[in-house]
């Protein structure tokens, strides 16, 4: 069967829209378009969320407009920080053998999300009144009587343990991404997923025996998650982007937020001249500093319970990859704290990723 599939990765930065056709299940883009965000000086929650409707509206209406075959299916990919995500652990214990059913499954994971969600409505309450929606609900490893199994349906056990990921969103902000996309597409299903577990699953496919770091920087938030034994393991985030670096130069040299993002992209493109490049050195080693800062932070947070691989995966902008892969191998980072080998790092760019986990999606 031929459909027509729109992935629209939802980020802090920009909109990125890529309309994929499947004939004889082989895909071919018919459609690729990014649109930026619009940001400030401060980053505040509100206008955030303003300009990154105002984005998805732009894209999906340069979409209409160029009167190419309608999506049958659109997949909306949130990254940071249109998400909250936690790793749990549910338990069960009984004192008489219990099949593994799929209804049990579903009644485990149904009752975790409900608690899940009760616990983080404090955080939230200025968001619909605190009402969250679940993403995503996604069984990472299950035990039985203490062993790990990759088949446990129909399985008898006392002990049951199942490691998850769970995803929230507000209600409303899903709302309101649906209403933009039917105004033009309102025959098209959509699906909400976020780019943590797209872009995990999408790198463990790739490299199934690799345990690893999945680094994914985008406009205000760096994601930090830890993969062992082709399972998430840890997950942590800092508040401190590619926009973060416009801003320090913007403020150290008087120029405005997008004339800064301007300079920043013809630097690191290598088109720039060298005094220009001399001048924004002093401020790109203080944004370095902070986010070294922050990325160590998270390292040191996650070696508390385990050790850190030494394969990196760097997810961000392509402009970008190469000043956070020369940042990561910076010498100021004291890996072999955490690690007894030199971080290899492996760029990934988006659009191979959301491209890769269409693939799961069909």
């Amino acid at each position: 069967m031929n459909e027509t599939f729109l992935t629209l990765h939802i980020g802090s930065s920009a909109i990125r829209g890529t309309l994929t056709k499947m004939e004889a299940g082989v895909p071919a883009i018919i459609f690729s378009e990014k649109e930026m965000i619009a940001y400030r000086e401060e980053v505040e929650g509100e206008h955030l969320w303003h300009e990154t409707k105002k984005a998805i509206d732009i894209l999906i209406r340069k979409l209409f407009k160029a009167r190419l075959q309608r999506p049958d299916k659109i997949y909306c990919v949130l990254s940071s920080p249109w998400y909250i995500s936690e790793l749990r652990s549910l338990r069960l214990n009984e004192d008489a053998p219990l099949k593994f059913t799929n209804q049990l499954a579903s009644d485990l994971l149904k009752k975790e999300a409900e608690i899940f969600t009760k616990e983080n409505l404090h955080q939230y309450g200025d968001l619909e009144q605190g009402i969250m929606e679940p993403v995503e609900m996604k069984t990472i490893r299950t035990y039985l009587n203490g062993y790990e199994t990759t088949s446990p349906f129909d399985q008898k056990a006392k002990e049951i343990k199942m490691d998850i990921f769970i995803s929230l969103a507000p209600r409303e902000n899903l709302n309101v991404i649906k209403e933009i996309i039917h105004r033009h597409f309102p025959m098209s299903e959509i699906h909400f997923s976020t780019f943590a577990f797209a872009s995990f699953m999408a790198a463990r496919d790739m490299f199934p025996e690799e345990d690893f770091l999945l680094v994914s920087v985008d406009g205000e938030i760096t994601d930090i998650s830890m993969i062992k034994k082709a399972g998430i393991v840890a997950q942590a985030s800092f508040p401190l982007g590619i926009n973060g670096l416009s801003r320090v130069i913007g403020g150290k040299i008087g120029k405005s937020l997008p004339e800064a993002s301007t300079l920043i992209s013809v630097a690191l493109r290598g088109h720039a001249a060298p005094l220009a490049i001399k001048k924004l050195e002093s401020s790109v080693n203080i944004y370095r500093d902070k986010w070294i800062e922050g990325f160590e932070e998270t390292l040191s947070r996650f070696s508390q319970s385990v050790s850190i691989p030494h394969s990196v995966f760097l997810v961000t902008d392509d402009v970008f990859q190469n000043f956070f892969s020369e940042t990561i191998s910076y010498e100021r980072i004291h890996q072999y704290a955490w690690t007894e080998k030199k971080f290899k790092i492996k760029q990934l760019p988006i659009q191979m990723l959301l491209q890769l986990s269409l693939k799961r999606f069909v």
